[in-house]
Formats: structure tokens, C-alpha cells, sequence
């Protein structure tokens, strides 16, 4: 996404657990067109301060694209408690960090009010997926459209892509090992 906006000839607030990730796209754009800020999800203070940047060197924001998230594979029982809540952290409550604060400044910030909210859902938040019960259930928890009814400035898109195959994600998925609770492994 961020690639694309600065090859529109557009400004990209880049916002990443680890910023050295865009180190290709910092050697080809400005810094005047491409800010690239640390922010984990989980921080409120992360999310008020990429905020407070935009204002200060931007001074408004047209689009915020949320993104942030991870899958967790396993089965539900045999599921610890705090790696689910871990994830919901992110998935659930990071998105929705990241959106209050995206409406606060769509509303108060931005001449002429109003902004775009994109926001990554997940296909398995519609339709629950088996050893995926608790990244279901982190995505099907997004009420995000809520928002878009609620502020009449805000224009909501939910962007949920089916299943993926191979990339980065499936490197990364925690998996907690098979139980063997409800059939034989």
C-alpha cells in the first residue's frame, strides 16, 4: 500500500513494528513524501504519537489504512490464554485503537472534516475456519462498521482477503500444538 501511494505522486505516513522493513523504499522516495514512524498497535502512546506527527509535519490525513494483525493456528481448548489474548490485542483491539484515533483526527483535525478508514479484515471472520477459532473470532469482532454509521465523515472500507497460501504470514503464524481433544491426530 505504502508503495503505491508514493508511486500516486502522494504523501505515506508509514506506520511499523520494525521500520527497517521500508529501507528500499527510504532510499527511493524524500523523506517529504515518505515519513516512516516505529508504532506497535498495542501502545496507545505509539498510536497517539503517529498521530500527533501528521498533525505537526502533514496536517491532515485523507486515508488511514489499518492493517496491523496475525494468525494464531490451533485449536481453542488446547489454546493458551494469553497467546489468544495476545492476538486479540493486535487484531481486535489495535485495529480499534487505531480507528478512534483515526476518527478523533478526521473529525477535529482535518479542513473540511472527514477521512477514509480501510481497515484488513479476514474471510475467517465471516466464515470461522477450524484450528483459526480465536483469529475468527479477532476479525469477526471487528465492529469497525459501527464507526462508519456513527460518524457520518468517515468513509469505512473492510478489505477481507481469503486464505493465504505461502508468504510471510505463514512463517511467522504461531502454532500451538495439536491436542488430539476432539479427534486422533
Amino acid at each position: 500500500m505504502t508503495k503505491t501511494v508514493l508511486d500516486n505522486g502522494d504523501i505515506a505516513i508509514a506506520t511499523l513494528r520494525k521500520p527497517s522493513a521500508l529501507d528500499d523504499l527510504k532510499a527511493k522516495y524524500p523523506a517529504s513524501r515518505l515519513h516512516i514512524l516505529k508504532l506497535d498497535v498495542v501502545n496507545k502512546d505509539d498510536i497517539t504519537a503517529a498521530f500527533e506527527y501528521a498533525k505537526k509535519e502533514v496536517g491532515r490525513i485523507d486515508v488511514v489504512f489499518n492493517n496491523a494483525g496475525y494468525s494464531l493456528t490451533g485449536e481453542i481448548e488446547g489454546t493458551p490464554d494469553d497467546i489468544a489474548k495476545r492476538m486479540f490485542d493486535v487484531n481486535f483491539w489495535g485495529a480499534m485503537n487505531v480507528s478512534k484515533e483515526a476518527v478523533r483526527f478526521f473529525r477535529e483535525v482535518n479542513k473540511p472534516q472527514g477521512g477514509k478508514l480501510w481497515t484488513v479484515s479476514s474471510m475467517a471472520g465471516i466464515v470461522p475456519l477450524a484450528s483459526l477459532g480465536y483469529y475468527s473470532a479477532s476479525k469477526h469482532g471487528n465492529v469497525l462498521e459501527t464507526v462508519d454509521e456513527e460518524h457520518s465523515m468517515t468513509g469505512y472500507i473492510s478489505i477481507s482477503p481469503g486464505r493465504r497460501h505461502g508468504g510471510p504470514c505463514r512463517r511467522t503464524r504461531p502454532k500451538v500444538e495439536h491436542q488430539g481433544v476432539y479427534c486422533a491426530p
